[in-house]
């Protein structure tokens, strides 16, 4: 697996790619439909785009998950994670 950085709004790719990744990053593009295009141009057909909007609470359920297993299992208390 290969890991690319670059210019959402002015990139291309020498071949097609089978998925794009966009970690807390796409909702902050000033020009979100040419970097959709940008997208869809070095995707191959019936590749994945899979995008990931960070925001406050969207982690919560996973984290109350770690925080009982450590409680329960290893007697940690996470209660840091909420801070």
């Amino acid at each position: 697996m290969d890991f690319i950085v670059g210019n959402a709004t002015d990139f291309s790719l020498n071949q097609k790619v089978d998925a794009v990744f966009s970690n807390a990053a796409l909702h902050l593009m000033k020009d979100a439909e040419v970097v959709i295009a940008c997208i869809r141009n070095v995707i191959q057909e019936g590749g994945q785009f899979v995008a990931e909007f960070g925001g406050k609470g969207n982690v919560d359920t996973i984290v109350q998950s770690i925080c009982k297993v450590l409680s329960e299992q290893y007697s940690i208390e996470a209660n840091s994670f909420n801070s």
